[in-house]
């Protein structure tokens, strides 16, 4: 299990990225990167089970997303 240490704004390396989430394994950082599309978002970065744990943040962050696009 992973631990959400932050959201943040992609590094330059980090082409393709709208998000970066930054999760805790134990003593070690993962960033795993997303993006958001019209056919849902994407995540990558991380293994499998790191990217389950981020599901319930990225569907947060979309859900905010399209919320801030639907007030204009």
């Amino acid at each position: 299990m992973s631990t959400l240490l932050s959201i943040e704004a992609p590094k330059r390396n980090e082409e393709g990225a709208d998000v970066v989430f930054v999760r805790c394994i134990g003593r070690r950082k993962v960033r795993v990167k997303a993006c958001g599309g019209p056919d849902g978002w994407h995540q990558w970065g991380a293994e499998t089970s790191v990217l389950g744990d981020n599901v319930a943040a990225i569907e947060a962050w979309a859900d905010g997303m399209r919320s801030a696009y639907e007030a204009g």
